[in-house]
């Protein structure tokens, strides 16, 4: 084969590949589910929750947000998240973490709702 040829199919695979990739992650889909069912899912699953922020404490690395619904979790936020205030209802996805043997959320996004 020639190099000319081999190009050509690298770059078709690459785009074959990157639509691929495209498509599934349009149809990947994160549930919103409870406090209480995140203690039977696995460390490190995507999840969402919407609650209401009860207790805010800030330091200079990140963020630990206690949220409430039936029960009660610890949001840990990596980012300036200085509008959130006590009484906010919030949704927040990211994965499952555990610390301390508790379960806590790791934020990868932070919406206020209200």
């Amino acid at each position: 084969m020639n190099e000319k040829m081999l190009l050509r199919i690298s770059v078709l695979f690459a785009v074959i590949g990157i639509s691929a990739l495209f498509i599934i992650s349009k149809s990947i889909e994160i549930n919103n589910t409870t406090i209480e069912k995140i203690y039977g899912e696995k460390i490190g699953d995507e999840v969402e929750i919407t609650g209401k922020a009860i207790q805010i404490i800030r330091n200079e690395k990140f963020t630990v947000i206690k949220m409430a619904q039936e029960s009660e979790i610890e949001v840990i936020a990596y980012d300036n998240i200085a509008e959130i205030r006590e009484g906010d209802a919030l949704s927040v996805k990211g994965r499952i973490d555990e610390y301390n043997e508790k379960r806590q959320i790791v934020a990868d996004k932070i919406t206020i709702i209200s």
